[in-house]
């Protein structure tokens, strides 16, 4: 596996304090955000500086801005990086929604090591 700058966004910090811990022994890079408005913050700067991500990690469903919020504000600025979303919940209108926005990579929660990281490496051999 190839190693990619990853950033990942969920409310749950447990969780990312997790993911990030796996996603970094597999030698990826690894910046995070605890909600949407953080993470369009840290991406917009990122960018700015010349830099970016090669995979979006978002919980769908957050406080302050949605996972599908973030990733509107994002193609409004520029920034699209291959996205993966994450959700606790699923309806049908939220994959239509994220599917429409270039997103057709979701993972339910919960979720085991294995099957993120399979996951990973097959929205990368699609987008590299």
């Amino acid at each position: 596996m190839n190693n990619y700058h990853i950033f990942l966004v969920d409310n749950e910090i447990r969780l990312v304090e997790c993911l990030k811990l796996v996603l970094s022994i597999e030698g990826h890079s690894v910046t995070s955000a605890g909600n949407g408005e953080e993470a369009l913050d840290k991406l917009k700067e990122i960018y700015a500086g010349g830099s970016k991500v090669d995979l979006l990690i978002t919980d769908i469903l957050m406080p302050k801005m949605s996972g599908i919020e973030l990733i509107d504000k994002l193609h409004q600025c520029d920034i699209s990086p291959a996205t993966l979303g994450i959700s606790g919940f699923t309806e049908n209108e939220t994959i239509v929604k994220l599917a429409e926005k270039g997103c057709t990579d979701l993972i339910l929660k919960p979720f085991t090591s294995e099957t993120l990281l399979h996951k990973i490496t097959e929205i990368m051999a699609r987008n590299y």
